[in-house]
């Protein structure tokens, strides 16, 4: 399942903490002024984060304080095999 659309009444942590309360795995692929980022999900908690350069939670820090305004595709996953760079509760 895919869903996207672009984030402009609310901001980028209102749709990750959606996607973490509602326990998704899948990848939230980003894009906002030219730049792409993902961040990965597994049953809601957030594994990994990648934009541009940056990796963990450098880039997720980084995403939620520069792009509060960006387009978005969710893919959920039933299985997600990627090595976990964030190691932090829940939001």
């Amino acid at each position: 399942m895919i869903v996207q659309g672009s984030i402009e009444i609310f901001d980028l942590l209102t749709l990750i903490s959606f996607l973490s309360y509602s326990n998704k795995s899948g990848i939230l692929m980003l894009n906002a002024n030219h730049s792409e980022g993902a961040i990965f999900f597994d049953n809601g908690e957030i594994v990994d984060a990648f934009l541009e350069n940056k990796r963990g939670e450098e880039a997720l820090v980084y995403l939620i304080l520069n792009y509060p305004a960006v387009n978005f595709a969710f893919i959920k996953l039933i299985f997600l095999e990627i090595i976990q760079s964030i190691k932090k509760p829940k939001l």
